[in-house]
C-alpha cells in the first residue's frame, strides 16, 4: 500500500440507515481497506445492519501477506482487528471463504481464483468497488472486458476508486465506456451528481468514478442467476433442529422477527439431541462438491462456536483422525501448503494418540473435532428477533394475504408471517406436498435411521455408580472411518461419555433402541480402535451401554435440499393465486452433517432472499438447490 490516506471504501455518508452495505476489492495488497472499512461501520452508530466486504485475489499467499502486513501496520490502533484477521488466515484453497466479525454483522469473503473468473462467479451488487495497484493493473492488461465485468456487479450510484498509477489510461477509458463516470478525488466525502462532475479527476492522484450509465444496464451473467432477491419483515421457521436454528439466525440477524415453530417442548429435542456430533471435513480424489461445502460448511460452524460457545464443555477443536485405506490417494493431489491445512496425512505419533500402529493407513484433519448439538442450536436461537413456540405441530401450511399461515391439525392457525422456512428434516416434505398446489413434485426425502451407543465415563460427585468417577482412559482425540469414537466427552449435568457408532437403516423412522444395534456399533468400533473397544468392554460391564437414535433427512444425491419452491396453484381464487406466487422456502436433507452444512446453507439462503454476496461458489449453490428435484 502505498503512502497516504486510505481508500474510501467505507462510505458513511451513504450507507447511513441502510440494511446492508456491499464493497468489491479486486486484490487484497496490506488488508488495510476492509480494515478500514470495518473501523468506520464500528465508530458509525448510523451503520448498516451488515458490512459484506468482497476481496478477489489470485494468490492466496497474497492474502496470508495481507493480514500479516496489516497487523504490522496497523498494530497501535487496529490491533485487535488485524488478530482477528491473521488468527482466520489458514486453509486458502482456490474457491470462496466466509470470515465473520463482530457477531455475524462484518462478512469478509475472500475469493481465490483468476480476477475475470472470480468476478463472474459473484451474484451481487456493489454499492463501492476499489481496484488496488498490482491486481488491477495486470487484470486490465490480460483482459479487454475487464471494465465490462465490473459494470456488471455495478448498480446505478455504485462508487468506483482507485489508484491513478494502478490504471493505464485505456483502462480510464474502458471504465467509462462501461458506465463509470469520473468525479474530482475530493468529491469523495459527498458525492456530487455524475453528468455535473468535472473531468478534472483525471488530474488527481486518484481514479474515482460513479456507475451512471446513459443507458439501462442490463444482467448478462454468463450463468443463470438463482433467484431475485426479496426482503420482509418476520418469518416462519418450521423446524427447531440445527437447520431451523442456523436458518432462524441467520435471518434474524438481517433484522426480520422470527418465530420458531416445533412440536416438541424445547428446541434440539429431535436428532439435534445428539449427546455430541463429529465436526470433519469430507475429503475425495477428485476435491467433490460435497468435500468442498463440507469445508466451507465447517469454516463457519467452528467460527460460531469461537465465538459463542465454551470450549472444552460444549464443543473442541480437538482434530480428528480419519482411518481409510484410501488416505495416500485421496490426498496425492493437494500438496500445497493451505490444503494441508485441512487434510494431511497421520503423522505416527497422531496415529499412537489413537491407539492405532504406524502402518494403519490415515488421514489427520488439524481443524476438526466435536461438539454438542444442543449448544450450538440454543447459542443460535440466542437472539433478540427470535421467538421459539413449542408444542405446535404444524400439519399444513395455507396462504394468506400477507404470506403464509401455519395450521395445526384442528385448523387453526399456529403463526403467520411473510416468509416461511421449512427445516422439518425428512418431515418437510410432507409439509410441502401438503400445499394445495398442481404442478410440484414431491420432495424426495428419504428418512434414515442411526443408532449411537455410548457408555458414561463421569457422573458428577455424590453419585451412588463410584466406579464412574474417575476418569475414563481413552485415545486423547476422536477416530472417524466405518463409523467414529468421540472418546470421553461432556454431555452435559455434569456427565461425560465415550459415543460411538452409528448405524444407517434406510426408511425406517422408529426412534426405539435396539439391542442388535448397539452390537452392532461394538463390532464397528473394534473394528475402527481395538484398544478402545477393549477399555469400553470392560465399561461396559461395570457402567452398561446407553442408546441414542436419531432419523435423518437424505436426498438422494446425498446433498442439502435449500432454496424457494414455487407453486403453481389450482384453483382461480385471486387470494391464492398472489400468494402461492410467493414461494416458501426450504433448508432440509443435511444428513448426517448437519453440523458442518447447516450455518453454510443458512447463508446462502439469506443471500438468496436479500441480494447478498455468497458465501460458497456458484456451482456450489447451484448442487444444493431443491429446484434440482422439481419440475421447472
Amino acid at each position: 500500500m502505498t503512502d497516504g490516506p486510505l481508500p474510501n471504501v467505507a462510505r458513511p455518508e451513504a450507507w447511513r440507515n441502510q440494511r446492508c452495505w456491499q464493497t468489491l476489492e479486486i486484490g487484497f495488497a496490506s488488508g488495510r481497506e476492509f480494515l478500514a472499512a470495518w473501523q468506520a461501520w464500528r465508530d458509525d452508530p448510523q451503520r448498516p445492519r451488515l458490512l459484506h466486504h468482497v476481496v478477489i485475489e489470485p494468490d492466496p499467499l497474497a492474502v496470508r501477506a495481507g493480514f500479516e502486513s496489516a497487523l504490522i501496520a496497523d498494530q497501535e490502533d487496529r490491533d485487535s482487528l488485524a488478530q482477528q484477521l491473521v488468527a482466520r488466515c489458514w486453509g486458502l484453497v482456490p474457491g470462496f471463504h466466509r470470515f465473520a466479525f463482530d457477531e455475524g454483522h462484518v462478512l469478509l469473503t475472500v475469493c481465490i481464483g483468476a480476477v475475470d473468473a472470480m468476478l463472474r462467479a459473484q451474484r451481487f451488487d456493489a454499492d463501492a468497488i476499489w481496484l488496488n495497484d498490482d491486481a488491477a493493473r495486470g487484470w486490465f492488461v490480460r483482459d479487454a472486458y475487464a471494465a465490462k465485468a465490473l459494470a456488471r456487479r455495478g448498480r446505478r450510484g455504485t462508487w468506483l476508486g482507485a489508484r491513478r498509477s494502478a490504471l493505464p489510461q485505456d483502462a480510464c477509458d474502458a471504465l467509462r465506456a462501461s458506465g463509470f463516470v469520473p468525479v474530482p478525488a475530493t468529491a469523495q466525502g459527498q458525492m456530487p451528481a455524475p453528468k455535473q462532475a468535472s473531468m478534472s479527476a483525471s488530474s488527481a492522484d486518484r481514479f474515482c468514478a460513479i456507475f451512471d450509465p446513459s443507458w439501462t444496464p442490463r444482467r448478462r451473467d454468463h450463468t443463470k442467476p438463482l433467484p431475485a432477491p426479496r426482503s420482509t419483515a418476520s418469518a416462519l421457521v418450521l423446524g427447531a433442529g440445527i437447520a431451523g436454528a442456523a436458518m432462524a439466525a441467520s435471518l434474524a440477524r438481517r433484522g426480520l422477527q422470527v418465530r420458531v415453530l416445533d412440536a416438541q417442548a424445547a428446541p434440539a429435542e429431535g436428532t439435534s439431541s445428539l449427546p455430541a456430533g463429529l465436526l470433519a471435513p469430507h475429503v475425495s480424489a477428485d476435491d467433490c462438491i460435497r468435500s468442498r461445502l463440507s469445508r466451507a460448511g465447517l469454516r463457519a460452524t467452528i467460527e460460531f462456536a469461537q465465538r459463542r460457545l465454551v470450549h472444552g464443555r460444549d464443543w473442541q477443536l480437538s482434530g480428528v483422525l480419519e482411518r481409510r485405506a484410501d488416505a495416500v490417494r485421496v490426498l496425492s493431489s493437494r500438496l500445497d501448503a493451505a490444503a494441508q491445512d485441512w487434510s494431511t496425512l497421520a503423522s505416527a505419533a497422531q496415529q499412537a494418540a489413537a491407539g492405532l500402529d504406524d502402518a494403519t493407513p490415515a488421514v489427520w484433519h488439524a481443524h476438526a473435532g466435536w461438539i454438542r448439538p444442543a449448544a450450538l442450536v440454543q447459542a443460535l436461537l440466542d437472539d433478540p428477533n427470535i421467538v421459539f413456540q413449542g408444542h405446535t405441530r404444524v400439519h399444513a401450511l395455507r396462504p394468506c394475504a400477507n404470506g403464509w399461515q401455519a395450521l395445526r391439525a384442528d385448523g387453526s392457525v399456529a403463526a403467520q408471517a411473510s416468509l416461511v422456512v421449512v427445516a422439518a428434516g425428512h418431515a418437510s416434505a410432507g409439509l410441502v406436498a401438503a400445499i394445495d398446489a398442481a404442478g410440484i413434485d414431491a420432495l424426495p426425502l428419504q428418512p434414515v435411521r442411526g443408532q449411537l451407543s455410548f457408555v458414561l465415563s463421569h457422573v458428577p460427585a455424590g453419585s451412588a455408580d463410584d466406579v464412574l468417577h474417575q476418569p475414563e482412559v481413552q485415545p486423547p482425540i476422536p477416530i472417524n472411518g466405518n463409523g467414529s469414537l468421540l472418546p470421553d466427552v461432556p454431555i452435559g449435568n455434569g456427565m461425560r461419555a465415550s459415543i460411538f457408532g452409528a448405524t444407517y437403516r434406510r426408511d425406517d423412522a422408529s426412534t426405539d433402541v435396539r439391542a442388535e444395534e448397539q452390537a452392532e456399533n461394538f463390532e464397528r468400533l473394534r473394528a475402527l480402535s481395538p484398544a478402545a473397544a477393549d477399555r469400553l468392554a470392560i465399561r461396559r460391564l461395570q457402567a452398561g451401554v446407553q442408546g441414542w437414535v436419531g432419523v435423518r433427512a437424505v436426498a438422494p444425491d446425498r446433498l442439502p435440499m435449500v432454496g424457494p419452491v414455487a407453486f403453481g396453484p389450482r384453483t382461480a381464487s385471486p387470494l391464492a393465486t398472489q400468494s402461492l406466487s410467493t414461494p416458501i422456502w426450504v433448508c432440509t436433507a443435511m444428513g448426517s452433517r448437519g453440523l458442518s452444512q447447516a450455518l453454510c446453507c443458512a447463508e446462502l439462503m439469506a443471500a438468496q432472499l436479500f441480494g447478498e454476496p455468497f458465501a460458497i461458489e456458484p456451482a456450489l449453490a447451484k448442487a444444493v438447490q431443491v429446484q434440482r428435484f422439481l419440475r421447472s
